[in-house]
């Protein structure tokens, strides 16, 4: 059986969105920083993604607000393209 010469590279696990890897016998420094920094990068994502979340949330719903006080005062309610006319 041929030998898997990358079995101790950082690997995707598409299910958990995380990476793991299998420890070497003799580990490598920088294999090791490699993962650290990878999933250290990962944390920050998932902590960004919320972030966006929240503020889009709260886009929606300033931009609600602003539709009904157009509403009540009988206004044009503007709509947002995404495109130059």
């Amino acid at each position: 059986m041929q030998e898997d010469r990358y079995r101790f590279l950082p690997r995707n696990d598409p299910d958990g969105r995380t990476w793991h890897i299998l420890a070497p016998p003799a580990g490598d420094p920088t294999l090791d920083t490699t993962v650290r920094h990878v999933s250290a990068i990962q944390e920050m994502n998932v902590t960004l993604r919320q972030e966006l979340r929240v503020s889009q949330q709260a886009e929606k719903r300033l931009q609600h607000q602003v539709d009904e006080l157009c509403v009540a005062c009988e206004l044009r309610v503007f709509v947002l393209q995404d495109r130059a006319p």
